[in-house]
């Protein structure tokens, strides 16, 4: 609807709506009722009944328009419009400098499959503040495809966000590196309904270094896990360093937080330099069904995630399809920590379901999951 390219100077302002009429582009879902939270939690039924009451994309239709995209412009000021219904990424913003966006409502049909809220796909000087999102895919993501520039100087605050999958993600595609992100001040949410992924995922997968991101003063409702800080190897050379989780209130949670680097041919890449602290976490009280994965070289090969990981982002062994998939719980309720080095976690609080039987975290076997200089104060 709205569209610019190599311009300077832009401002697109509300009061107003755009509508996109996004579900036209998508087939019914499998099943349409609503989703609710399980009575008894089990990681594969969650992804399973979460994937039913998803709208994918027609086959002749993917070409789906987004409601804005500003590519490789200056200056550009988003402040005030209502944007529903996108059939696609709502606000495509591509290799901009100096953006913001203000007092933004985006209200998508939260079924709809790949219906980001704002992607910022490389650029400088992006600032994100006081806006409403709810989406059926992420919320805000930070990417870099191949082609982009380096993303980078960018801020997120005071923002209310609902994702059917990451309220705040940086990746999965980093084919440059992702760096100096603050993210503080935000409401993470889901209305009562069940599905999503993390409130904060921070990933790198592709070649490229994410770095230097700071998420602090940060509540979260109804959320399936606080955050998820995951280093893949979809190709060489993907480093993931200098990340800081603090104040974090998450209450009604499902699964634990994780960090996880991987280990391939024999060697080890670690997820590093990684501080959390004063981390607040109560599990929404449930039976469990867990399924711990059992293997003598725990959460490697298959488990790592090559390519693009479900629900907790390393407990997924994909099989032909999401029916015959395997998927693991975490062999702990609190933070999962593997292959990862130099990480301080400071005042992690976890109050677990009262049918949970595992342990808080895994960080007393340094030698099962490879970790070096691991410590929960």
């Amino acid at each position: 609807m709205i569209y610019a390219e190599n311009q300077e100077n832009i401002i697109i302002e509300g009061p107003g709506k755009l509508k996109g009429n996004g579900a036209t582009y998508c087939f019914e879902a499998q099943d349409t009722s609503p989703f609710y939270p399980l009575d008894t939690f089990n990681l594969k039924t969650f992804v399973r009944e979460h994937r039913k009451r998803i709208m994918f994309a027609k086959e002749d239709e993917m070409t789906r328009d987004f409601i804005m995209a500003v590519n490789y412009c200056r200056n550009v000021t988003v402040r005030n419009p209502e944007i529903y219904e996108s059939g696609s990424w709502t606000c495509r913003m591509e290799g901009n400098e100096n953006l913001l966006f203000e007092r933004v409502v985006i209200n998508n049909n939260v079924r709809v499959a790949n219906s980001d809220g704002i992607d910022i796909m490389g650029g400088k000087n992006t600032v994100i503040k006081n806006c409403f999102i709810a989406t059926g895919d992420d919320a805000i993501c930070l990417k870099t495809d191949p082609g982009n520039d380096v993303l980078e100087d960018v801020v997120i605050e005071n923002c209310e966000l609902m994702s059917l999958a990451n309220c705040f993600k940086a990746g999965t595609a980093t084919c440059n590196d992702i760096k100096n992100v603050l993210i503080r001040n935000c409401y993470m949410f889901m209305p009562g309904i069940a599905g999503g992924y993390a409130g904060i995922s921070i990933q790198s997968t592709d070649g490229a270094t994410t770095k230097n991101i700071r998420c602090e003063n940060i509540t979260m409702e109804n959320i399936t896990t606080p955050f998820v800080i995951w280093l893949g190897y979809r190709e060489k050379g993907s480093r993931l360093s200098d990340i800081v989780i603090k104040n974090i209130f998450a209450d009604n949670c499902d699964i634990a937080s994780s960090i996880t680097g991987f280990k391939k041919h024999g060697e080890i890449h670690y997820a590093e330099n990684i501080t959390i602290e004063n981390i607040n976490v109560t599990y929404r009280q449930a039976k469990e069904k867990t399924c711990v994965y059992k293997g003598n070289d725990a959460y490697d090969g298959y488990l790592n995630m090559g390519g693009y990981p479900e629900s907790t982002r390393i407990s997924h062994m994909y099989i032909l399809n999401h029916e015959k998939s395997l998927y693991y719980d975490l062999p702990v309720y609190g933070l999962f920590v593997r292959n990862a080095k130099n990480v301080k976690v400071r005042k992690f609080n976890v109050v677990p379901r009262r049918s949970n039987k595992r342990n808080m975290t895994n960080t007393d076997k340094p030698e099962k999951y490879n970790l070096s200089n691991c410590s929960i104060l």
